[in-house]
């Protein structure tokens, strides 16, 4: 690879790396139940409640593409455009509506749904803490605490705060690490039967957040000799962010008629950040050090919706309309970065040099506006099915001021959907839908030759069918097959980023969850898919026909056995299986398949009539060795063997 593609590639990863994930969260009124995915799991396609996830898909993949990239995230159904992170001090845990699980649900999108719930505060003041670590030297000391403020019906309170601290050193199995803190709280209010408001805030700052490894490969090789676990440095390749989320929600209930608004403020600001690219050869034993970096940054949005809902009874038919107006506003300034060759060093060695001085680029200011008006009509009939249809009309705009000048993009669709469900029997049901969506196509990334370039908004298409069944109580299986269309983005061989074809995935998709014995709980689910790409006739290079990164086979196994003799233990495990993938975008380079295992013992205990609940586990118990491609012939990889606790309860 030329000095000019390892550049580029640099700039990539960088730019990646900059991202934060939001953390899943917790706060199940027990703490046995609490951080049990398994338990709570309605399928395998993606739950998390508390600390634990499961499932074959998350919000970055979901059938081979990413729904919070789409922005397809909701937050109590409703739309959220999210800059910064949300995570376990205001979520309560969160679902992927895919599937039979997006039937119903008034405004579903290609890539399916990430929706996000909120924690809520009982009639019982509850202080809960959990303390956790692993033996990579991770540590956490998080307290969250649920005050009922008036009585209410049922088991939520008339009116409440949930609110929470965390501490977090986080040491990562490539070596990474950093430290963070975060604030957040749920007020909510019901002043009167029918009506609710619930808001939120959360704060987090990452601190001396080191950047990841990644090995860049010259020639049609993989990166080997890599010792996982230690931080190849440089030790000043270091980061601080700061994320900032706030919102509130209302709901209004009268008789028929339901009015659900939501606003919404993110931002994220980072200060310089950096790419630590080992570029390996077959040719020699040590690494080519560059390290890239990219100036201060900063994003923040507004987003929101507004729903007026009307819903009417005809004996065993319900029917419900819905008028959906969302909206949301971006504000993102950003620098294009530079890089400094460190030199050659051994593999494994820690770069110890002195921080050289960084160029820094010119400043970009970009701007995008995007509202929607949606339009959805839903039936459902007591033992005979259900049925979902209805319109999007999207309007979008994109628009840069740069050192040069100035450039916009706009563009609008029409976005049909439909979904449908019908039971054959009391436990078999079919399900169907097809749809349309449309993407933010954003701009070119800086190392790009087009740097910065606003890309054109991207269409996406989807079908899906396929049937449930209810086998036994507490036993119920799902097979589908879906169809999901989208452009090829990429860089191409002249340094250009922008599309290049066309990517579509097609695939089958199952689902088991079953409670085996009254002990025995098996959550399994797979997805055997054929990605595909077909490129552009006026591609000058070659691509192959597997797109980067995407397995044929994905595996996802999760059990729980409550022990018989023994009161309060349970024993945990998974096994996690992808199949090989591309590495490169002409497909000369296949990176192995691999397979993961891990077991874990939970213990449910009481101190006087406090209830405690801890687990130790191991993660990846053969301590098998995953590549993950990042682009074309860059890899990071997966975490050794570990080990992992915590312990948390209610007082």
């Amino acid at each position: 690879m030329a000095r000019r593609g390892m550049r580029s590639m640099a700039f990539a990863v960088a730019t990646m790396g900059l991202a934060a994930g939001a953390h899943a969260a917790s706060s199940e009124p027990q703490a046995t139940d609490r951080n049990n995915a398994v338990a709570a799991a309605e399928d395998a396609f993606g739950t998390i409640t508390g600390h634990d996830q499961i499932g074959i898909y998350d919000s970055g993949d979901v059938r081979g593409f990413s729904p919070a990239s789409a922005g397809n995230l909701r937050i109590e159904g409703l739309a959220l455009d999210l800059q910064g992170g949300l995570g376990s001090r205001v979520l309560a845990g969160g679902s992927i509506r895919v599937g039979p699980a997006a039937q119903g649900y008034a405004f579903p999108a290609p890539t399916g749904v990430v929706d996000l719930s909120l924690k809520r505060v009982g009639n019982t003041a509850v202080v809960t803490p959990f303390v956790s670590g692993d033996s990579f030297g991770s540590a956490s000391l998080e307290l969250d605490a649920q005050l009922p403020l008036r009585p209410g019906s049922g088991n939520q309170a008339g009116a409440g705060l949930s609110f929470g601290l965390g501490l977090l050193r986080d040491h990562f199995g490539n070596g990474s690490r950093s430290r963070s803190l975060n604030l957040g709280a749920v007020p909510h209010w019901s002043p009167a039967p029918g009506i609710e408001l619930v808001g939120y805030l959360n704060l987090q700052r990452n601190t001396g957040e080191t950047a990841q490894p990644v090995y860049v490969a010259e020639g049609n090789i993989l990166p080997s000799g890599i010792r996982r676990g230690i931080y190849p440095g440089p030790d000043w390749a270091r980061t601080n962010s700061n994320t900032e989320a706030a919102g509130l929600l209302a709901r209004v209930l009268r008789g028929d008629w339901t009015v659900r608004v939501g606003l919404f403020h993110s931002s994220s600001i980072q200060q310089a950040g950096f790419s630590n690219l080992l570029i390996v050869s077959p040719a020699k034993p040590d690494s080519d050090r560059f390290v890239y970096r990219v100036p201060r940054g900063l994003s923040a949005s507004w987003s929101g919706e507004i729903r007026f809902s009307r819903r009417l009874a005809e004996g065993p038919r319900q029917h419900l309309v819905t008028l959906a107006l969302r909206a949301r506003s971006v504000m993102a300034r950003y620098s294009d970065g530079s890089g400094v060759d460190l030199g050659t060093w051994p593999l494994d060695a820690v770069v110890t040099i002195p921080e050289p001085r960084f160029d820094a680029g010119d400043t970009t200011h970009d701007t995008t506006r995007q509202t929607s008006l949606g339009l959805s009509y839903g039936l459902n009939w007591a033992r005979r099915g259900e049925l979902t249809i209805g319109l999007q009309r999207l309007l979008y705009r994109k628009r840069q001021l740069f050192a040069a000048g100035s450039s916009a993009r706009s563009s609008q669709a029409s976005l049909p959907f439909a979904t449908a469900g019908l039971s054959l029997t009391d436990s078999l049901s079919v399900y169907a839908s097809v749809m349309r969506g449309q993407e933010e196509g954003g701009t070119a990334p800086g190392y790009a030759r087009n740097g910065f370039e606003i890309l054109p908004a991207i269409l996406t298409r989807q079908t899906d069918f396929g049937l449930r069944w209810n086998v036994a109580k507490g036993t119920a299986i799902i097979l589908g097959l879906f169809d999901l269309t989208k452009p090829y983005v990429a860089l191409d061989s002249r340094q250009v980023y922008g599309v290049l074809g066309e990517e579509r995935h097609r695939g089958l998709e199952t689902s088991l969850t079953s409670d085996v014995t009254e002990r025995f709980r098996l959550v399994a689910g797979a997805v055997l898919q054929q990605p595909r790409v077909t490129a552009d006739v006026s591609a000058e290079e070659v691509i192959g026909a597997r797109p980067i990164g995407q397995p044929n086979v994905r595996l996802r196994l999760n059990a729980n056995w409550r022990l018989p003799r023994v009161s309060g233990v349970t024993l945990d495990g998974y096994i996690k299986h992808d199949g090989s993938v591309p590495g490169t975008l002409d497909n000369r380079v296949i990176v192995p398949a691999w397979t993961k295992a891990g077991l874990g013992i939970r213990l449910d205990f009481k101190i006087g009539s406090r209830s405690l609940n801890a687990r130790i586990g191991v993660d990846n118990l053969t301590n098998a060795l995953a590549l993950v491609p990042v682009g074309s012939g860059a890899y990071t990889y997966n975490g050794p063997r570990s080990v992992q606790f915590y312990l948390t309860g209610d007082f």
